[in-house]
Formats: C-alpha cells, sequence, structure tokens
C-alpha cells in the first residue's frame, strides 16, 4: 500500500461504492462521492458486529467528463478479460432467485458486465486517488418478481486494502462468514419530490481479495421513452443480495469455463421508436430461423463465432435488435452483422440520404411492395442487402473484411440471409 493512500485512509476519506453516471454527446460524465469525516455526529454509533464505528461522512461531489472504455482487455486488471465478464454475467444470473426475471432488454441493461474504465489521475481531483476510482467492472439490469420491477446493480473489483472501519449512517450491520468473507448489509431510503426511494445494499470483501457490491432499488427503467418510476418495493431482499455477491465465480481469482466467449461487440439499429416491440419469446423464434437458414450458407467454409442467431435488443427503443458477429475464413477474418428493426411510422431520412447519394446501391421493389436494396464495396472488402416491408420492418445483412481483402459473404449469401421466411414481420 502506498503512502499516499494509507495517508488518505487514516484521513477516512474514500470514494463511495458507485458513482452515479450519465450519458453525454462526448462521452460519459461520471458523478462521484468523496466521503470526507464530519465535524459533529448526534447518531447512534453502535452497530451490530463493529467494535468501533466513525463518524457519519460529510459528501463532496465532483464530475468527470471521459470516453468509456470498449476493451476488456487492460494490462493493468489482468484478472479481468472478456470472457470473464461472461462468466461472471451467467453467476449473477444464476445466482438470482427462481421468482425472478430479468427484463428483456440491451445487453447493458441486462447484467452483462462492463469493460473496466481507466481514467488518468490529472481528471481527478488531488485528493481523490485513481487507484481506489478505477479498478472496477459493473453490471445492472432490471428484475421483476411478483410483478414489482427493480434494478440491480453489482460492481466487482480487485481489492489489496484492509475492510474500510464501519462509518454511521453507512451500514446497518457488519457480519463475518466463517470462510472470512466481510458483508456489510444495509437498508435504507430517500425522498425526491414528494417520491421516496427504497435501496438495499451488501457489500462483500472476500477473502481472494475481491470487493462486490450488490445493490438492488425499486426504480423501473424498462420503458425507454418514459420517466423512471419507482415500485415502493425492491424485487430483492438483503439474503438474496447476499447470495449475489458471494458468489463464488464473481471473485476476481476464480477461473474462467474453457470455450466461453467474450461480450458481443457493440452494435445499433437506427430506430425511432415507434414499431412494435418485439418480445424475448419472438426474437427467440428469429433467431432459431436464423440458426437453420445459417445451414445453408456454412458449406462455403465461413464460420462464425457464435450462433447466427444471436440477436438482442438494441440501445434504443423495443423495436430493434442486432448482433455483431466475427467470420473466419481461409485463414482470414471479418464481421457480419444483422440489424433488425419491426417498424417505423416514417421513412428514414438516414436511407433516404444513402439511397440518393451512393450509386453503388442498387434497389429493386418487389410485387408485395418491399424494396431489397443490394451494394458491394470490394475496394473496402465491404456488401450489404437489406429488405424494407411496406410497414417499415426492415433487415440489414451486411459483411466486412480488413482493406484489400475481399467480403467474406457474397452478396447472393448476404440475401439468402436476409430473406430467411419469419425474419421480417
Amino acid at each position: 500500500m502506498t503512502q499516499r493512500v494509507e495517508s488518505k485512509w487514516r484521513k477516512s476519506i474514500w470514494m463511495d461504492v458507485t458513482a452515479v453516471v450519465s450519458v453525454v454527446a462526448v462521452g460519459i460524465v461520471v458523478a462521484g462521492m468523496l466521503n470526507e469525516p464530519a465535524e459533529e455526529s448526534s447518531a447512534d454509533s453502535r452497530i451490530p458486529g463493529c467494535d468501533v464505528v466513525e463518524p457519519p461522512m460529510e459528501p463532496r461531489r465532483f464530475s468527470v467528463a471521459y470516453s468509456p472504455s470498449q476493451d476488456y482487455y487492460n494490462a493493468k486488471y489482468q484478472w479481468f478479460s472478456g470472457p470473464k465478464a461472461t462468466a461472471m454475467t451467467n453467476a449473477v444470473i444464476q445466482s438470482l432467485p427462481a421468482d425472478v426475471d430479468v427484463v428483456f432488454a440491451s445487453p447493458g441493461e441486462s447484467l452483462e458486465f462492463q469493460p473496466i474504465d481507466d481514467i488518468a489521475q490529472s481528471q481527478l481531483p488531488d485528493d481523490v486517488d485513481a487507484a481506489l476510482f478505477n479498478g472496477s467492472t459493473s453490471a445492472r439490469g432490471s428484475l421483476v418478481r411478483d410483478g414489482q420491477v427493480g434494478t440491480l446493480t453489482v460492481d466487482v473489483r480487485a481489492w489489496d486494502r484492509p475492510v474500510p472501519p464501519c462509518v454511521a449512517g453507512g451500514l446497518d450491520r457488519r457480519e463475518m462468514l466463517p470462510n472470512g468473507t466481510v458483508l456489510d448489509l444495509q437498508e435504507t431510503w430517500a425522498e425526491s419530490n414528494g417520491v421516496r426511494h427504497l435501496k438495499r445494499d451488501v457489500v462483500a470483501y472476500l477473502p481472494d481479495g475481491t470487493r462486490v457490491v450488490a445493490r438492488v432499488d425499486d426504480s423501473d427503467s424498462t420503458e425507454p421513452n418514459a420517466r423512471t418510476r419507482h415500485a415502493g418495493r425492491t424485487p430483492l431482499t438483503l439474503d438474496d443480495l447476499t447470495a449475489i455477491a458471494t458468489t463464488p465465480d464473481l471473485a476476481v481469482a476464480a477461473g474462467v469455463p474453457p470455450g466461453t466467449l467474450p461480450p458481443m461487440r457493440a452494435c445499433s439499429t437506427e430506430s425511432n421508436g415507434t414499431g412494435p416491440v418485439l418480445t424475448r419469446g419472438a426474437v427467440a423464434d428469429i433467431n432459431r430461423a436464423l440458426d437453420e437458414r445459417w445451414s445453408g450458407v456454412s458449406s462455403t467454409g465461413v464460420s462464425l463465432d457464435r450462433p447466427i442467431g444471436s440477436l438482442r435488443p438494441g440501445d434504443f427503443g423495443r423495436d430493434n435488435v442486432c448482433e455483431v458477429l466475427t467470420t473466419t475464413s481461409g485463414g482470414g477474418s471479418g464481421r457480419l452483422e444483422i440489424a433488425l428493426l419491426s417498424g417505423r411510422d416514417t421513412p428514414s431520412p438516414h436511407e433516404q440520404l444513402l439511397s440518393e447519394l451512393d450509386r453503388d446501391r442498387k434497389s429493386e421493389t418487389l410485387q408485395d411492395g418491399s424494396v431489397i436494396v443490394r451494394a458491394a464495396y470490394p475496394s473496402n472488402g465491404g456488401a450489404f442487402v437489406s429488405v424494407t416491408r411496406p410497414s417499415g420492418a426492415q433487415v440489414v445483412v451486411s459483411a466486412s473484411a480488413p482493406e484489400g481483402s475481399a467480403s467474406p459473404l457474397t452478396l447472393e449469401e448476404l440475401e439468402f440471409i436476409a430473406t430467411t421466411p419469419g425474419v421480417v414481420p
């Protein structure tokens, strides 16, 4: 432990267990919170499981803007990787009670652990140690239990420091498990604009040097275009959170099952949010249809890093799904992307502009009013085919390869995939 960190701990200053994150045009703004000792406190200093209780803390807020990392591999955090993130996501989902469902949503809202951000010390206040601020990966998702919706957030990081002291107002009780795990548990609430928000936290300090923070609140953000609602009840108990936080596969020292894939690369679909909702069942049917269709293409010698039926919800709206797959053929690699939109009430301005400017795009109108657009770009190894129904429902299938290489799939093969029965409503 460095002298600088020791000094901070002696002054009882550290980062809160979570940070408030908001997305802005230039990247991410993180609103952090420094906890500094209050001068006075009248709070009851007795906390079960704590021999010593320090005074409550006066929060001091700060914010920092940065571009979030997209890379799961960082030499500073060798315990973490893409496959490790997938294994951790699977572990959290498997640790949920049997009567709890994860809301069908984009990966970032489906408990997929994100890359570890590494913000430079120069971007942080002088009295914030970058080593304490950075180093964690987090996942969040909406849960449903007995019709009640809430949000679960899980944060994991390597922890080579002492367990922090008990602070009045920071926890309700501290427990020590037989294996040496230390648990800090708290149930609390806050009120904003006359609305009470409920929250439960379990912080686990595991024997192998892992800190896990499992937090649930009663916020319902499942409607992309609606304001956050509060259910008045959280879908998980403190015992449920303890089971999550102490799941063995979340430990930094836990191994990754062989063959575990990293999370899929980010993808998006141009949507204005007016198409019919794509349900989990409907997308599962589409994925099965794509898997069956691929058997007619795979004889060409192109292999994929995961099933072609891996469509998942996009980040915006509930009327679109997409995927990015890695192709391998002839010793070279490329990309196959599929984006599906269930419909839209107006034509896409972006699509219209491209049709006017891109002379390589050739369109054909079918008897039922559907439009097929094809384009090939041999100079950069790209090709795509789109099928758009009169309803605005659309599928776009594209392939690309490193510059100087041929597209991994031909236009005919891309069209064969795009015209899979049942894919475009």
